[in-house]
């Protein structure tokens, strides 16, 4: 759940997509899911608001979306519209930098385990494939519980250091080029 500065509550669900209502909750319209902009699922994990950009993201099953204004069907897919962003995610968690919303990344589910890390540092125009969180290359940090132990984070002054929460939390201080535990 999201309140805009504006009054209008943003709401990512299971099954009915993302919702926003206009009067502090008494009726409800579907902004973002299935039918609309192109996205092929109803299912939201994330949703973040760039005060830098001015700018609204949205996370489903197996996408990225973004929008300036919010509204009903007026969202750009940013996730597997754009080269290198995978297709076989189930579950997506995304982080946009505070302080620059050019940079992004991108944790999924793949078969219940976690994706590698995708990055974007041009706004999600392109993205590339980095190490998944962890200290052994193809041991997943989630103990295939990426369907529900997943997150990622930004820090809002290094946008190169970001923070994956699984079963333990890892931390890059690089764009995930490397990750250490967390304690």
């Amino acid at each position: 759940v999201y309140v805009h500065t504006n009054g209008d509550v943003y709401a990512g669900t299971q099954v009915g997509g993302l919702l926003r209502s206009k009067n502090g909750g008494d009726t409800w319209e579907k902004v973002l899911g299935t039918s609309l902009s192109g996205a092929s699922s109803n299912n939201f994990y994330d949703f973040v608001y760039n005060e830098v950009n001015q700018t609204f993201y949205a996370a489903n099953a197996n996408s990225v979306f973004k929008s300036t204004t919010g509204n009903r069907g007026d969202w750009t897919n940013i996730g597997t519209a754009k080269p290198g962003f995978p297709n076989n995610l189930v579950r997506v968690e995304l982080a946009v930098c505070a302080s620059n919303p050019n940079a992004m990344y991108v944790l999924g589910s793949v078969n219940g385990s976690a994706s590698n890390t995708f990055v974007s540092n041009d706004g999600g125009e392109t993205w590339v494939s980095r190490s998944a969180p962890g200290p052994i290359p193809g041991q997943d940090f989630t103990n295939g519980q990426a369907w529900y132990d997943l997150d990622i984070a930004a820090d809002p002054f290094n946008c190169g250091r970001i923070i994956a929460g699984g079963v333990p939390s890892y931390e890059s201080t690089f764009q995930a080029i490397s990750w250490s535990p967390l304690p």
